[in-house]
C-alpha cells in the first residue's frame, strides 16, 4: 500500500504542464534558466534531416515579432503603434547608449554587432556544465554521498540516499528512513538553492510517493539538462540534499541539429535526448502559437530504420508525456538571418518529455533506436 504525496512547491511562471498523453498528474517546481547540449556551432551540412522534398533556402527577413518591426519604428513606440506586441520576443539586452527616440534598426544593429562571447548572452543554449552548477549555502545537516546517513538528534529518525540514476533531464532518486513518520514530507520553497535549479529554470517539476517500509522514491524532471540534484526536505526533518550527478549519469543517445531557419514559420527542434528513462525534444516557435498540448504536435517517431519503434503521443502505458514551457531563450540561427551577435534569435522554446510514472525504466530497447521523426523530418541519433 502507497502513501501517495505531492511535493508542495511554487509553481514557477513559465513552468506549466501543458498537455499529456495519460498517467497522473505532475506538480511542477521552480526550475531554472534553460540550457542545452546542442551547440550554437552546429551548421546544416554538420546535422541535417531528411525530409519529403528538400528544403527551401532561408529567406532574408527573420518572421513574427520582433524582427517583424520596421527599422524606422522608434523604440519608445513600439506599444503604441503595435499594440498586441509580446515584450517577451524582445531580447533582454540594451545598449548602454539607448537614448528617446532610437529607432528599432538602431537597436538590431547593435545586437547583431555584439560577440557571441558576451556576457549578456549568458545562458540559455550558452550555458557551460560549470555555469550549470548552483552555489549553494547549507545551514541544515546535508546529503552529499550516496549511502551516507543523516539523523535528527531529536527524534533519532535517519535517512540516506540510497540509489540514484539520472539522464541530465530526468533523476530518480530512493530515500530510505530508518522509522515510520506520521505526516508528510514537504519541501522548502526556496528558490535559488534548489534543482532543477539555475540550469534548468524554467520548465521543471517533481513527484513522489512514500511506502509503507519507509522509501521514498521520487523523480525530478526538467524541460533542459541539469548537473545536480539540490533540494531541501523540511519534514520530517529539516535536511539537504545536494549530489552532483556526473558519477550517476546513465548511457544516452542525442541528436544534434541543424540551424534554424527563422525565416520559415513551424517548429523548429534544438535539443533531443533519449535514455532508458526518458525521451525530450526541445524546439522552438518560429512565428507560430505555442502548441497547447502534445496532440498538437505531429505524431513523433522513435525510429529503428525504416521501422517505427514508438510513437508520441499513443505508446507506451504507464507514461507521463507532457508539454512545458522553457521561457525565450537564445536559439541558433542560419549565419544569414542571424539577428544576435551574429548567431542567434531569440525565441520562446517548449519542450516534450516522455518518462514514467512510477520511476522506472519506459525505453529498455532504446539501443536499438537509432533516430527520430519530429514535424515530418527524421534526425539521426549519435
Amino acid at each position: 500500500m502507497k502513501k501517495q504525496f505531492w511535493l508542495l512547491i511554487a509553481a514557477a511562471m513559465l513552468a506549466a504542464a501543458l498537455g499529456g498523453c495519460g498517467g497522473q498528474e505532475d506538480v511542477s517546481e521552480p526550475a531554472s534558466e534553460p540550457t542545452s547540449p546542442v551547440s550554437s556551432e552546429s551548421t546544416p551540412e554538420e546535422a541535417s534531416g531528411t525530409a519529403a522534398s528538400d528544403p527551401e533556402p532561408a529567406g532574408e527577413q527573420p518572421v513574427g515579432e520582433f524582427w517583424s518591426i520596421p527599422d524606422d519604428t522608434p523604440s519608445d513606440q513600439i506599444l503604441d503603434l503595435f499594440p498586441d506586441f509580446d515584450l517577451m520576443s524582445i531580447p533582454p539586452l540594451r545598449p548602454e547608449t539607448a537614448a528617446e527616440g532610437d529607432t528599432v534598426g538602431k537597436i538590431k544593429a547593435w545586437w547583431q554587432s555584439l560577440s557571441p562571447d558576451d556576457p549578456l548572452l549568458d545562458g540559455g543554449l550558452t550555458m557551460t556544465p560549470e555555469e550549470k552548477v548552483i552555489e549553494t549555502v547549507h545551514d541544515v545537516p546535508t546529503l552529499t554521498a550516496l549511502g551516507e546517513a543523516l539523523e535528527d538528534p531529536e527524534t533519532g529518525l535517519s535517512v540516506s540516499v540510497t540509489s540514484l540514476k539520472s539522464d541530465g533531464y530526468l533523476t530518480i532518486c530512493e530515500l530510505s528512513f530508518s522509522d515510520h513518520f506520521d505526516g508528510y514530507l514537504e519541501l522548502d520553497s526556496t528558490w535559488d538553492d534548489r534543482s532543477p535549479g539555475p540550469a534548468s529554470r524554467p520548465g521543471g517539476g517533481s513527484f513522489g510517493a512514500l511506502t509503507d517500509d519507509n522509501t521514498l522514491t521520487f523523480s525530478y524532471f526538467a524541460a533542459f539538462p541539469y548537473v545536480q540534484l539540490s533540494q531541501r526536505f523540511m519534514t520530517p526533518f529539516a535536511f539537504d540534499i545536494d549530489l552532483r550527478l556526473e558519477d550517476y549519469l546513465i548511457d544516452s543517445r542525442t541528436a544534434v541539429f541543424p540551424r534554424v531557419d527563422n525565416t520559415r514559420e513551424g517548429l523548429a527542434p534544438v535539443a533531443a535526448q533519449l535514455s532508458p528513462l526518458s525521451f525530450v525534444i526541445d524546439f522552438a516557435m518560429i512565428g507560430v502559437p505555442v502548441p497547447e498540448s502534445v496532440a498538437d504536435l505531429a505524431p513523433i517517431k522513435l525510429l529503428d530504420g525504416d521501422e517505427v519503434v514508438y510513437t508520441i503521443p499513443g505508446d507506451g502505458a504507464g507514461w507521463n508525456c507532457n508539454l512545458y514551457s522553457a521561457g525565450p531563450t537564445y536559439v541558433p540561427v542560419v549565419k544569414e538571418t542571424a539577428t544576435v551577435a551574429g548567431e542567434y534569435d531569440w525565441r520562446q522554446v517548449s519542450a516534450c518529455i516522455v518518462y514514467s510514472e512510477d520511476h522506472a525504466e519506459i525505453f529498455p530497447d532504446y539501443d536499438r533506436i537509432d533516430a527520430i521523426e519530429f514535424e515530418g523530418v527524421v534526425y539521426p541519433l549519435q
